[in-house]
């Protein structure tokens, strides 16, 4: 019987990538654009910090991808 992990695809960021995500959730952080918790909404990712991103770095991550990246910059 062969049983199948439910695997999810992982993105890697460049040392490049996460330099100018912080940057970016500093920015969005200066405009008082987070919760009481510091943390950002899905709109406020994917409407403020996830296009220029992408504009930045020639991708399209999504905010599916945004929630991993998080976990590892708050390490």
């Amino acid at each position: 019987m062969n049983h199948h992990k439910n695997e999810e695809k992982v993105h890697i960021y460049s040392p490049e990538e996460n330099k100018n995500l912080i940057k970016l959730l500093l920015d969005v952080v200066a405009l008082g654009l987070h919760d009481s918790n510091s943390t950002f909404s899905k709109f406020t990712a994917e409407r403020r910090i996830l296009p220029t991103f992408n504009r930045l770095h020639g991708c399209s991550k999504i905010y599916q991808h945004y929630p991993n990246i998080m976990k590892i910059l708050k390490t």
